[in-house]
């Protein structure tokens, strides 16, 4: 991480690849800090950023993005990322176009932490199968739990205001004497996910309805939720 944070402060010129929400964090956090002496690019490989969320949030998205200094450079994909000896980049597009830059910081790849596992748990992308309590496929004393499902909705909300409390009653019910507390399967939750582009804000839906900018920036915007790991986590 710290060769990393020397990297992007060296870089003049960053590409950032892929459109979605760490793309877009990622694109913003860095346009917001050295958008004005960098030059920072986000190739979205699709229509518009965030296309999950709809037409309307990202034209949203892509206006904010140009507001804190971040050329966005919609359908088109990069086929091959080139290393060069002295340390830069270059991104063949499958258009042909040969793009060069300091530094490629690719948000497209996204594989779950489950290779130690046997492929017989996994399902055909790497995700790990279990059911609707979280329970490991033939092993039920086995629990899974976060971003690795199959089922889950693979972001931090997700795991904590809907697998944790599933979680909790499963272990009240099965191994702390409290058979009266119900069990309840997880359900995926309609689509909430907050993205900030920088810390003033950005964009979001929860539970399916849009949020204004200010609840952005208030609920995840000022610090990226990292001052709430160690509440959850530890």
């Amino acid at each position: 991480m710290h060769k990393f944070n020397t990297d992007i402060h060296r870089a003049k010129s960053i590409i950032i690849l892929g459109g979605g929400p760490t793309g877009v964090e990622v694109a913003g956090e860095l346009g917001y800090e050295f958008g004005k002496h960098k030059s920072i690019n986000l190739l979205t490989g699709k229509k518009l950023p965030l296309t999950v969320m709809g037409e309307k949030k990202t034209q949203i998205t892509e206006s904010k993005l140009k507001n804190v200094n971040v050329k966005v450079t919609n359908s088109v994909k990069y086929r091959e990322i080139q290393r060069l000896s002295n340390g830069k980049f270059h991104v063949l597009l499958e258009t042909g176009e040969l793009m060069k830059t300091d530094l490629v910081i690719n948000t497209t790849i996204c594989e779950p932490n489950t290779r130690f596992l046997s492929n017989g748990f996994l399902d055909a992308k790497g995700y790990l199968k279990t059911d609707t309590y979280f329970r490991l496929e033939g092993y039920p004393d086995v629990i899974g739990l976060g971003d690795v499902l199959s089922i889950g909705g693979r972001s931090l909300i997700d795991l904590y205001h809907y697998q944790l409390p599933i979680f909790e009653k499963y272990i009240e019910n099965n191994y702390m004497g409290k058979s009266w507390v119900p069990l309840s399967p997880y359900e995926s939750p309609r689509q909430t996910m907050i993205t900030p582009i920088s810390k003033t804000g950005g964009v979001g839906t929860l539970l399916g309805w849009g949020i204004p900018n200010i609840m952005v920036e208030m609920l995840k915007g000022r610090d990226y939720l990292i001052g709430q790991a160690k509440r959850l986590f530890y």
